[in-house]
């Protein structure tokens, strides 16, 4: 895996659990990583106050950096959220040759 592939996966995580952290008041947060065979799935998740997605929200960065850095491997960025149902990020990163062994 290229360092650079790596350090966009290491942000997106430090970032959603920044936000778990700052805004979720949760008691409880998880990263699950699993390998299918075209696939790597990422889910960063959390039991906190969750939040609407569809309202708008201050003007925080967080979430729109995560999209961006998934965009920039090729990857599927998915947010799950609602208000007092936590929130998971989700990333699915087709599996690439040049992504495994750079």
């Amino acid at each position: 895996m290229s360092p650079v592939f790596a350090l966009r996966i290491n942000n997106i995580v430090r970032e959603a659990l920044s936000n778990s952290t700052r805004h979720a008041q949760a008691s409880h947060r998880w990263i699950r990583l699993s390998l299918a065979e075209n696939a790597i799935h990422l889910i960063i998740g959390d039991n906190g106050d969750g939040f609407s997605t569809v309202r708008k929200r201050r003007a925080g960065h967080g979430l729109r950096n995560m999209a961006a850095r998934a965009k920039q491997i090729s990857a599927i960025f998915t947010l799950k959220s609602a208000p007092g149902e936590g929130t998971r990020v989700m990333v699915d990163i087709p599996l690439k040759k040049e992504h495994i062994y750079e």
